[in-house]
């Protein structure tokens, strides 16, 4: 649709900056809502000054926040969107992955259901990627993309993890009392959780940020958004003998559905892929003795 074809050099970092922002005992992000894109669970900023004015703002409301930059984004088809400064210096194997995950955002949008929308794009994303790399280069080089790309997809997957777990503790409690005790517990047993899968990060460095302050509600709700429904696609993959235009036209099929039924779809997607993999497979899933079943979600 004539994107990706003119170049623009903003000048700066990153295209713009989401903010994102959860409440205290919840690990799902809050929505904005607005015409066309529908309701997101972030806002985003063209100025990373005007995005930390804001989520100190909202941080006085009582929210927890995290404004993560964004090297890129889709204006869905309504314009042509240009190769930016902020990720053209990216190896080809990683804008590879970026390019095809904005492209798709132009064919497939649910409005209202941006889970939905990020999860396919991440893993169309990825696996197109992935494709790409095996067809065009050497052995060597998609196994090193790959690598890169495992160790980011384990440490979101622990996220996940950390999500499902920390959502069904603050499910057990309507005290705020009890809940300010659940939450450090949990985000205790989290990190625990963290050491004892830290051995399969091999040399990926992601200790600092979970013992940090910005390892908080709002950041797992923001890792969440994007990974959601990561293994029901992998399955509808499969399913579609990794064959695309059938995996569309599958994917079509649940655009088509209400939403109680596409999430139910995606469900069952989902733990026809866990069952057939088991548990303990790597690097696909993550699971660790310090949260028990009580993390799987």
């Amino acid at each position: 649709k004539g994107s990706f074809s003119s170049y623009v050099d903003l000048n700066r970092e990153y295209v713009l900056w989401n903010v994102f922002a959860s409440k205290p005992y919840s690990v799902e992000a809050v929505n904005r809502c607005y015409p066309i894109v529908g309701c997101v669970p972030y806002r985003g900023y063209f100025s990373r000054q005007a995005a930390i004015s804001q989520a100190g703002k909202l941080a006085q409301q009582g929210f927890e926040i995290y404004v993560g930059g964004v090297p890129a984004y889709s204006t869905l088809g309504w314009f042509e969107d240009p190769v930016l400064n902020t990720f053209i210096f990216w190896k080809d194997h990683e804008l590879a992955s970026l390019i095809i995950h904005e492209i798709l955002h132009q064919n497939f949008w649910l409005k209202d259901d941006v889970n939905f929308n990020e999860g396919l794009a991440n893993f169309v994303g990825d696996q197109a990627a992935m494709n790409w790399v095996e067809s065009r280069t050497s052995p060597e080089s998609a196994d090193q993309f790959a690598d890169r790309r495992n160790q980011w997809k384990l440490f979101r997957q622990f996220v996940v993890l950390a999500k499902g777990y920390l959502s069904k503790q603050f499910a057990s409690s309507s005290n705020p009392v009890h809940l300010e005790s659940i939450k450090r517990s949990g985000m205790a047993r989290v990190r625990l959780c963290f050491q004892e899968l830290k051995p399969l990060f091999l040399e990926a460095n992601y200790e600092d940020l979970v013992n940090s302050n910005r390892f908080n509600n709002a950041f797992i709700a923001s890792v969440g958004v994007y990974e959601s429904n990561l293994f029901a696609f992998k399955r509808l993959y499969e399913l579609s003998d990794r064959n695309w235009s059938v995996f569309f036209k599958k994917v079509e099929g649940l655009m088509a559905l209400s939403l109680v039924e596409r999430l139910q779809m995606l469900r069952a997607l989902t733990d026809d892929h866990v069952a057939s993999q088991g548990y303990n497979y790597y690097p696909d899933q993550v699971y660790c003795e310090t949260l028990g079943n009580q993390g799987l979600s």
